[in-house]
């Protein structure tokens, strides 16, 4: 909850949510700390927008390596 809670405060860009949500509900929690650490430490990009991106890069990356899919799938 903590690591969501930062994503969701730091790097949220207004269309993040739910993929914040996603990623620390599926993906293991070793690697939402691995990332989360990361992040910390990548103090070169100043822009928000920059760092938003290369969160949810870095986020979409891991879960490929998993194959973990981070898209909702809406029932019709």
């Amino acid at each position: 909850m903590d690591i969501l809670t930062d994503f969701l405060q730091e790097y949220n860009d207004g269309r993040s949510k739910s993929l914040f949500c996603l990623s620390c509900a599926l993906l293991p929690l070793e690697k939402l700390i691995e990332l989360h650490r990361f992040m910390d430490r990548c103090i070169t990009v100043v822009d928000k927008k920059e760092k938003t991106k290369l969160l949810k890069d870095r986020m979409q990356d891991l879960a490929d390596k998993l194959q973990i899919d981070l898209k909702l799938n809406a029932k019709v």
